[in-house]
């Protein structure tokens, strides 16, 4: 299992980092709001996000 963090942000971004090393890994922008909430699927192939104005958004990762 691949162990991942996830920060979703106000500047509309979502950044994942590795928890353990603390290593920058990617960067999803294309949001038009503040980033409230951010979900990697069981099998790490799939971002869902979601924002203030609503939108949700599914990335493959």
């Amino acid at each position: 299992m691949v162990k991942l963090l996830l920060v979703g942000s106000t500047d509309k971004t979502i950044r994942i980092w590795g928890p353990y090393t603390g290593q920058y890994k990617r960067t999803f922008k294309a949001h038009s709001d503040a980033v409230l909430a951010a979900v990697i699927s069981p099998n790490s192939t799939t971002l869902v996000s979601r924002t203030a104005d609503k939108t949700i958004r599914i990335w493959d990762l």
